[in-house]
């Protein structure tokens, strides 16, 4: 007798704690890096702050968007905007939320084709680095839902552990009293500053795509989602701490790429292992992978359900030119700059603006429908 095994690819459920592992590790190391040089400037000594405030900020984004979901089970964020703002607007708002994904790809891949070139690859063209990734990232995202959650899954118990275990060598060279002063002078700018940690929490906003596929036993999204937050507060409190007990606040606004440098001046006595930093290299490309495809996947599968199709395969590849293009088109550091400094604006406004006004709008409609929701 033949038995044949069912096909893994092809998955319509995933579990809550599945779901948060796929948000935990699409973004959570992609912005290690170069994050850290940007919130110290912003707020010195105690950038360490920003990361919590804006985990709590951002968290309370990803709660409304479980909200607005639980309003509609089973159906996705194209679908059910069609029914609550109408047609036209949810297009508008589809493609919205796309453009804003697109962006801050444009940043990580244009981010990550210069430093792979400046710490190791000198002599490669950024193009090649930026291919490269688009293609691999690609081939991942034209598979279905259960490619993607697997491949999050081995890299959130891979590269993860082994990212977060080289974040923690960097504090053989700590100094505590790199971290005076410990009371904030300026919590104003604190609070501000802390919207600026939403490129460390992107890719979030997949909650709005993946939260039909999630089934609800005895555990609750909102829970998960939550831990998922935590993870990713953890590793970036202990980053910044980490960079600023080893260079101090003025040492790290003269370095491009902090954590690298911290990373690389580790000595670990009585062995042969040097540039620790080609190691933090070997965790941080997996996770670079992996949030370019998953939000690949996400604004393919947008795409394709605003626009009637099922198949979310050939709106991947219409996304790889642009990727491709929109990504080395940064290429210039002053433009890089300026780009990276603004791109998050039209992402705050998705997530502060659009989705609590669907939310109210949803619930409004439903309640004059006489629709209980759970």
């Amino acid at each position: 007798m033949v038995r044949i095994l069912d096909n893994l690819e092809n998955r319509n459920v995933m579990s809550p704690w599945q779901l948060a592992i796929v948000i935990a590790v699409a973004g959570a190391g992609a912005a290690v890096v170069s994050s850290p040089k940007v919130l110290v400037s912003l707020a010195g000594h105690f950038a360490w702050l920003i990361p919590v405030l804006g985990g709590a900020l951002y968290f309370g984004v990803a709660y409304l968007m479980i909200k607005l979901g639980n309003l509609f089970p089973g159906d996705s964020f194209s679908r059910y905007l069609q029914q609550i703002w109408g047609r036209r607007a949810a297009v508008i708002i589809v493609w919205w939320f796309i453009v804003v994904i697109l962006g801050e790809l444009f940043v990580r891949i244009q981010m990550f084709a210069r430093e792979i070139v400046f710490f190791m690859f000198d002599r490669t063209p950024p193009e090649v680095i930026a291919l490269t990734m688009i293609g691999i990232a690609a081939y991942c995202a034209v598979q279905d839902v259960g490619t993607v959650i697997r491949v999050s899954h081995i890299l959130f118990f891979s590269a993860l552990p082994m990212l977060m275990g080289m974040i923690m060598l960097g504090f053989i060279n700590f100094q505590f009293i790199n971290l005076y002063p410990f009371w904030p002078v300026n919590l104003a700018a604190i609070f501000r500053a802390s919207l600026e940690s939403q490129s460390f929490y992107f890719g979030y906003q997949s909650i709005l795509y993946f939260l039909p596929w999630v089934y609800r036993a005895n555990t609750s999204p909102v829970k998960t989602i939550g831990s998922a937050f935590a993870l990713k507060t953890i590793l970036m409190v202990i980053t910044i701490i980490m960079v600023i007990g080893t260079q101090t606040v003025d040492g790290i606004n003269a370095t491009p790429y902090p954590t690298l440098v911290a990373i690389r001046g580790v000595e670990l006595p009585g062995t042969f292992v040097e540039r620790l930093d080609n190691y933090l290299f070997l965790a941080w490309i997996p996770i670079m992978f992996i949030t370019c495809a998953v939000n690949l996947f996400i604004i393919a599968k947008a795409a394709a359900e605003i626009h009637g199709y099922i198949d979310h395969r050939p709106f991947v590849l219409l996304f790889l030119p642009v990727l491709f293009f929109g990504g080395l088109s940064l290429h210039d550091l002053t433009v890089f700059e300026f780009f990276a400094g603004n791109v998050q604006w039209p992402g705050l406004v998705f997530s502060f603006g659009v989705i609590p006004a669907t939310y109210l709008v949803a619930k409004w409609k439903q309640r004059r429908q006489g629709v209980t929701s759970a």
